[in-house]
């Protein structure tokens, strides 16, 4: 399952990235990647919302992250949150880590 937000995941638009992934994680989805190619800027708020929904997933569920920029993977680096959630420059990348295909075949 992947689920894309854009523009700017901060404390206005985090309350309702969370109830999207909510709604997701009850499908019981065998993978999960959020798609944040699109987002200019990533806050704490956003990133509550990533750790929030591996914790919903579980350990069984394959879960990435799909963002490369200044806005984005930076602040997942900084927090430490890539020590424990995939993190990958593009959704593709994102996709084979967490179906378990490899990307370069």
């Amino acid at each position: 399952m992947v689920l894309v937000a854009t523009g700017t995941v901060d404390t206005t638009t985090a309350p309702a990235l969370y109830g999207a992934a909510a709604v997701a994680v009850q499908k019981k989805p065998d993978g999960f990647v959020f798609d944040f190619t699109g987002v200019d800027l990533l806050t704490s708020d956003g990133i509550q919302v990533l750790i929030t929904t591996m914790r919903m997933l579980g350990p069984d569920v394959g879960y990435a992250v799909a963002a490369d920029g200044p806005g984005t993977s930076r602040p997942l680096v900084m927090a430490g949150v890539t020590e424990h959630i995939g993190l990958y420059p593009t959704l593709a990348l994102a996709l084979d880590a967490v179906t378990g295909r490899n990307a370069s075949s």
